[in-house]
């Protein structure tokens, strides 16, 4: 294995339908590299969801195969760097560590008709306008 005595960061990208780990050296060169999709779920119409079991899968595996094709030991590794995509979220049981269920992708549109009102509502842009008016004064 080369990179003896050297150290690496892994950067983990994860996008909305892809994910891309790269493995930087002490002089910002790439190492290794590794992709992967990422299986975008639509349950209903308007429904966009992300198994999360599935995701952590993947990430796991682009990150190994990213530090194998760069020839190093994780042990070299020093440091982790993640981008991650918009505003998905999941929910799970911090008593047992189970998700409660998929990751909402931020395309999903179940909320879209409550936002699009909340966006409209009269509290909403008096709220703007109030805080708009408070970074001039």
């Amino acid at each position: 294995m080369s990179g003896e005595g050297e150290k690496f960061i892994v950067a983990l990208d994860v996008g909305t339908t892809k994910l891309k780990s790269l493995v930087f050296d002490q002089n910002l060169q790439i190492r290794g590299e590794a992709t992967a999709q990422i299986k975008l779920e639509y349950e209903k119409p308007g429904w966009v969801e992300i198994n999360p079991d599935y995701l952590w899968e993947q990430v796991n595996y682009i990150i190994k195969s990213a530090v194998k094709n760069a020839g190093i030991s994780p042990s070299h590794l020093r440091g982790v760097s993640i981008s991650t995509q918009r505003s998905s979220f999941m929910c799970w049981d911090t008593n047992n560590n189970i998700n409660l269920h998929n990751i909402i992708c931020w395309k999903d549109l179940r909320a879209d008709t409550l936002v699009r009102k909340w966006n409209s509502s009269l509290y909403l842009k008096v709220s703007q306008k109030v805080i708009l008016l408070r970074t001039f004064i």
